[in-house]
């Protein structure tokens, strides 16, 4: 679903689970596809593909609604609005 990292720990969502990782979040930036996750913010990868919802936020951010079990969210800085825009095709 994503990925995010909290402290100084990186984890992987999976539908129901959370799984730390060993890997910093800029390597699994560089190895997985990029027609595929998008770094949405600093602290977080996603997969377009698992995204349910885009809603404008606060200040120009915006929130993305997934699909999995918990119904996360993720924000969207700024800084990234542009390509999340070109990704999902939102003129």
């Amino acid at each position: 679903m994503y990925i995010f990292s909290e402290g100084y720990n990186v984890y992987v969502q999976t539908y129901s689970e959370r799984l730390l990782t060993r890997h910093t979040l800029q390597e699994l930036t560089e190895r997985l596809p990029a027609n595929q996750f998008f770094r949405s913010h600093r602290s977080y990868l996603v997969n377009i593909y698992q995204v349910k919802e885009i809603s404008p936020y606060f200040n120009g951010a915006y929130i993305m609604k997934l699909k999995d079990k918990n119904h996360s969210e993720v924000i969207v800085s700024r800084a990234n609005v542009k390509r999340m825009k070109q990704l999902f095709s939102m003129g």
